[in-house]
């Protein structure tokens, strides 16, 4: 008999942006409040019912209201299921019986957009809450208390509004909607997606897996790069005779800056960049340089890693099923896929020999 299946759709707030750490680390952020959790699920073909709940005060503390029905009892769908069963972990609300991802189910599907305003729109004629979205996002504006000169600021000091009773209202009318958006997706359309072959979900059992495990990153290392890459580009600045440092890291800026030497640039990238380096002017190169040094792709990656690095030294999530056509795995995050290749290419005995071992190893977790 099948598990009944019961659609969750989490709402959170917090001090840090899911932007900057990713959908994991802002879950689990210690500034991170659950604002309310909506549920749905289908009673009959055609016919749907939600429910919501919030906590009576900011944090965690929010009872299981599904009396009677335990861990493994049954299953949970979520648009982007790793925010939300890391939210479920917090709450400590009984562990699913299996996670079904309708972002992956719509790439799974062949659809153009995974966005679920997308989907709702082009699959079932509906409109996701815009309004209610915005409204939700607002809620996570920060005010920063005036601090003293040099004092580094940190999450503590901000504070977030209390949610008034109107709003907390709207809200959970936005998080019923989401919930049953994505309770009618599922039923209507992408169930006969949730299981096409063995295979195939042996190897999103092994996408689950590689992103649950993910990449140990090298934090002190990290550090210790940007520490050197930052005293390479204060030196640069210096050699180029630039105070200010905006004078070459912001666009319009760094090409007005050249046209005063005289180089007229169509653009600031890279490509256009590079070769004023070897320019005949000596101010012009020296600028070219500061301008590079100060946009290293390698130190952008170094900061991205060390904010969506979990505690255990893991940065996780970074492989997105189906991300990119034909069905193949797109990078997210700090991309793995943009990393250093082997000198020596594998064999295809040696390819075959790996898959055959990640398949094992799915098949035993």
């Amino acid at each position: 008999m099948a598990l009944p299946l019961l659609t969750i759709d989490a709402e959170t707030r917090s001090y840090a942006s899911i932007k900057d750490l990713g959908s994991r680390a802002y879950a689990l952020h210690p500034t991170t409040d659950v604002v309310c959790i909506g549920f749905a699920w289908r009673e009959a073909p055609g016919q749907y019912d939600t429910l919501v709940v919030h906590p009576e005060r900011p944090g965690w503390e929010l009872a299981w209201p599904f009396e009677g029905v335990g861990a493994g009892e049954f299953e949970a769908l979520a648009h982007n299921h790793y925010f939300d069963a890391r939210v479920w972990e917090r709450l400590k609300f009984p562990e699913p019986a299996r996670w079904i991802d309708s972002s992956e189910l719509a790439r799974r599907a062949g659809m153009p957009s995974a966005k679920l305003e997308w989907l709702a729109k082009e699959l079932l004629g509906a409109e996701k809450d815009m309004q209610g979205n915005a409204l939700m996002r607002s809620l996570s504006k920060r005010k920063a208390r005036k601090r003293k000169r040099g004092e580094p600021l940190v999450y503590e000091h901000f504070t977030l509004d209390p949610i008034p009773a109107d709003v907390l209202a709207r809200v959970e009318e936005y998080c019923a909607l989401d919930a049953l958006l994505e309770t009618r997706l599922y039923y209507e359309h992408f169930e006969p997606w949730d299981h096409v072959s063995d295979l195939e979900d042996a190897i999103l059992h092994a996408d689950r897996l590689i992103n649950n495990r993910g990449m140990l990153f090298d934090d002190v290392l990290a550090r210790a790069v940007l520490e050197l890459d930052a005293q390479l580009a204060a030196q640069a600045l210096a050699d180029a005779g630039i105070s200010d440092p905006t004078d070459v890291r912001g666009n319009d800026r760094f090409i007005a800056h050249m046209a005063r030497l005289g180089v007229q640039l169509e653009n600031a990238q890279k490509a256009t960049v590079e070769p004023l380096l070897e320019h005949e002017d000596e101010r012009v190169a020296a600028i070219a340089a500061a301008r590079l040094s100060g946009n290293t792709i390698a130190g952008g990656k170094l900061k991205s890693g060390l904010l969506k690095q979990s505690a255990d030294g893991n940065i996780r999530d970074m492989l997105r099923y189906i991300g990119a056509h034909p069905w193949r795995w797109a990078g997210v995050n700090p991309q793995p896929q943009n990393l250093p290749k082997p000198a020596q290419s594998l064999s295809n005995e040696e390819v075959e020999a790996l898959v055959a071992r990640v398949l094992a190893l799915a098949g035993a977790a």
